[in-house]
């Protein structure tokens, strides 16, 4: 007699329609969605230090702006005043030498005479 073995395939059995859950899937689970929440803070966090940093960015430009705008009348009204100096010390030097040419004609009656009326440097 010859024995007929028949191998079953293993298509033919039905498998379980959900996963059977075990302390260690249950436990790695966990695991992932506490590492998943941790994940979301810390996003949250970093994402709050980006606005902040980007607000404070923001805050230094205008003032950097503001700084250039500042720094360049600055340099405009020292310009100005630099031509008002040379045009003042040309009145004075003019002043002197009119005093000066008057008093060299009245030297015994001018106060002035010799000194000058300012000293420019």
């Amino acid at each position: 007699m010859e024995t007929i073995t028949t191998l079953t395939d293993p298509m033919d059995f039905e498998q379980p329609k959900t996963p059977v859950m075990t302390d260690e899937n249950v436990a790695i689970a966990a695991d992932l969605r506490n590492a998943a929440n941790a994940l979301i803070g810390e996003k949250t966090r970093h994402g709050q230090t980006a606005r902040r940093l980007q607000s404070q960015l923001d805050g230094f430009e205008e003032r950097d702006l503001q700084l250039r705008a500042n720094v360049q009348a600055l340099q405009h009204t020292n310009a100005a005043l630099a031509q008002e100096i040379l045009r003042l010390k040309w009145t004075v030097d003019t002043l002197n030498r009119a005093m000066q040419a008057v008093c060299s004609h009245s030297q015994c009656h001018c106060q002035y005479y010799g000194r000058p009326v300012a000293y420019v440097d």
